[in-house]
Parts: structure tokens; sequence; C-alpha cells
């Protein structure tokens, strides 16, 4: 293998970059500060402003309308990632919640209290 070609480096944090989420143009990454940067990836631009957490945001996963955010501060939020707005926060972890994966209306949650939940998040 050859080493990889840079294509642009977007500085968006102050502290580690811990997750990373693609949806179309739009690039969500979310970092050991508690922010959840939106940038578009094609030009290495920030996007609005930060989607902001308590402590550490450890988990993104995107959706067409909605940003899913798992972070040490034990909530999952639901955030409308174009208008930069929580639409709902969920809370049942009883330590920080470190993985998200979805399946339509499903979102699974695992977290440092040892319990993975499985929430019905358009209810």
């Amino acid at each position: 293998w050859r080493d990889g070609v840079v294509a642009r480096s977007i500085k968006a944090h102050t502290k580690t970059v811990t997750c990373l989420a693609v949806q179309g143009d739009r690039l969500f990454s979310g970092s050991l500060d508690g922010n959840v940067m939106v940038s578009d990836w094609k030009t290495a631009k920030r996007v609005g402003n930060p989607l902001v957490h308590r402590d550490a945001v450890w988990k993104v996963v995107a959706s067409d309308k909605y940003l899913f955010t798992a972070s040490l501060d034990r909530q999952i939020r639901i955030w409308d990632w174009q208008k930069g707005e929580t639409v709902r926060s969920l809370k049942g972890h009883t330590d920080g919640v470190t993985a998200l994966a979805m399946k339509g209306d499903l979102l699974f949650s695992g977290s440092s209290d040892k319990t993975v939940k499985v929430w019905e998040w358009r209810t």
C-alpha cells in the first residue's frame, strides 16, 4: 500500500476528536471538549454553531434530518442538525454513554453503567 494523500484538514476542536459521522456533504465530529462540530467536508469550513454537551462526546450517528449524540454526561441527545437545536434528550443511563447504533425507529445505547438500552426515540 502507498501512503494516502490528505485531501483537506479541518481544525474543529480544542481536545481529542473521538467520533465522526457523515451525512451528505456534512461531517459531524465529536470530541472530549463536549462539542459536536458540523462542517462541510468538501470545503473544510464549519457550518453553524457547536452542538454542546456538558461532558465528552463519545459517539455520533447521523440520519437525513437528525443527529444522535452520546456523551459522558449520561445523556443521548437528538438534534435537528439543520437547525442546530436539541429535539429531545434521552436519560436513563447512570454513567457515561459510550456507544450508539440505530435501526429504523430504534436507538441502541451502551454505557459505562454496563447496560445496553433500546429506545423508541420517535415516541
